[in-house]
């Protein structure tokens, strides 16, 4: 990448003075916002004026320095900062406390580099509050939309919590908020936002509790009905659902993770999807229990884990408990047409519950004081 960064985000927190006397002084908040927008506003120009092969590399490196944790240096030197944890949340307030300052931001580098999928994906990062209070646009919302869903994968394929304001912004501030639903041009995204937040809501949220999840549906049920007219909904639906199209999106997003720990959790919040929370619509039932068992299957078309297949018979047996015991038997007979996977299933079963009987015997030996407790041993 040809462009080199001669001033980093922790310069700009430095006095323009000498040493001994800066470290008497602190940076008022409102000074590094419009230093940080420089930086950046310059940073874009020059990227917009390179050739068409470098700008992808120069757009990544300004997401990974947008993205990275605000480091104790620029907290020690800066007053008034909030309790943010990234350099993106500092300029998402400016913009939104200043949007000439976002637009200006547009103009600038909209020509050369709009096409660009890394370009938008900067944008979304930056200008999410903006977009919603400022700059409600149709080919604003369409960025932000496909901005928003690739920033949440990102976090999701890196197990990190990156982006979660901006999830919650959209969680609270504008689902959740009926003065959001209110513009015309945002009723033709609103599906889409839903959308988008209830496939990852279990990635960021997954010791939700019921009564928050009831209350998210509850009010975007209520809007979607009063809005309905304005709305467009999809192909070959005739009403609106919100936890039907809720699970909906969660077995969609389910199909395409590949990361092992993300699918348990996203299995064990599907085991609470009773009582309340039982999902109504038969097609999506069938949808769902069909993902099941082919989780507790080993091979295609997922080829899960044996701690994937365990949490998918868990979570099978407790949405769809009848024919629990036919599908035991079932999944037992057509086995025997694999021995190896017969043999290596009993091995596991066996070397597991002998190691559960070593603990117990080891602990209840060092109860009577026959032994010494082995910390080891006992996890």
């Amino acid at each position: 990448c040809p462009m080199h960064r001669s001033t980093s985000f922790e310069d700009l927190a430095q006095f323009d003075v000498d040493e001994e006397s800066s470290s008497e002084l602190e940076l008022p908040y409102e000074v590094y916002q419009e230093r940080l927008h420089g930086l950046v506003f310059d940073q874009i120009g020059n990227i917009a004026r390179m050739e068409a092969k470098f700008r992808k590399c120069e757009l990544e490196a300004l997401f990974n320095d947008l993205t990275c944790d605000i480091s104790e240096v620029v907290r020690a030197n800066i007053t008034g900062m909030p309790q943010h944890q990234y350099f993106y949340q500092i300029l998402s307030d400016f913009y939104n406390s200043s949007p000439s300052e976002a637009n200006y931001l547009l103009e600038y580098g909209a020509k050369e580099l709009w096409d660009a999928h890394e370009y938008q994906v900067v944008c979304s990062l930056l200008l999410c509050q903006w977009v919603f209070l400022h700059g409600a646009k149709q080919k604003m919302f369409n960025m932000l939309l496909r901005g928003c869903n690739k920033l949440f994968w990102l976090d999701v394929e890196n197990s990190t919590l990156t982006f979660r304001p901006i999830f919650k912004f959209i969680y609270h501030n504008v689902l959740l908020s009926t003065d959001f639903w209110q513009g015309t041009v945002l009723c033709d995204f609103i599906l889409d936002f839903f959308s988008i937040i209830s496939k990852f809501f279990f990635y960021y949220n997954p010791n939700f509790k019921e009564e928050k999840l009831l209350h998210y549906l509850d009010t975007t049920q209520t809007e979607f009905a009063s809005f309905q007219e304005k709305i467009s909904l999809p192909n070959g639906h005739k009403k609106i659902h919100t936890l039907n199209m809720f699970m909906n999106e969660v077995i969609r997003n389910l199909k395409s993770i590949q990361q092992e720990e993300v699918i348990l959790t996203y299995l064990r919040c599907c085991r609470r999807f009773v009582g309340k929370l039982t999902v109504p619509g038969r097609k999506t039932s069938i949808r769902l229990h069909s993902l099941l068992l082919d989780y507790t299957t080993p091979g295609s078309p997922y080829y899960p884990t044996r701690k994937i297949r365990t949490g998918a018979q868990e979570t099978l047996d407790t949405l769809f408990p009848t024919g629990k015991f036919g599908r035991k038997l079932a999944n037992w007979t057509f086995r025997v047409l694999h021995p190896f996977e017969l043999a290596n299933s009993w091995y596991f079963w066996a070397y597991s519950y002998f190691a559960q009987f070593l603990v117990l015997l080891w602990n209840f030996l060092a109860y009577l004081g026959l032994v010494s407790k082995d910390p080891h041993l006992s996890q």
